[in-house]
């Protein structure tokens, strides 16, 4: 399974939301449903309090990472149709103005608003 079957959506005081992406069969390839069809919720994701503003899909490992705008950042792991956090980190210095995975999702890059690079 790929996280490619998901949309992500945050916003306001901690929300965020896994949409899973409706699919339809047609000549033997698997395809995204028409714009018309509905997009089911999967799952709210609880743990920011925050306005969460980056979410960064780790597309070989099929995780989701998120950051808030009190520097909390949580590592979600998809397990069947459910996500878990992995892992939660705050530096309590700075907010994260960027992240992104290497491209075999080995490893995070992390920038702050202090100028710090992980």
């Amino acid at each position: 399974m790929k996280t490619s079957g998901y949309i992500a959506t945050a916003g306001n005081q901690g929300l965020l939301k896994i949409l899973k992406l409706p699919t339809s069969t047609q000549n033997g390839n698997s395809s995204a449903a028409t714009a018309s069809t509905n997009l089911s919720v999967n799952q709210n994701l609880d743990g920011h309090s925050g306005v969460v503003y980056i979410a960064e899909w780790n597309e070989f490992y099929q995780k989701l990472t998120t950051t808030d705008s009190n520097g909390l950042i949580i590592v979600w792991l998809t397990q069947g149709d459910s996500w878990y956090e992995e892992m939660i980190n705050n530096r309590n210095k700075s907010v994260v103005v960027g992240m992104a995975w290497s491209h075999n999702g080995a490893k995070i890059a992390i920038a702050y608003e202090d100028g710090l690079l992980l």
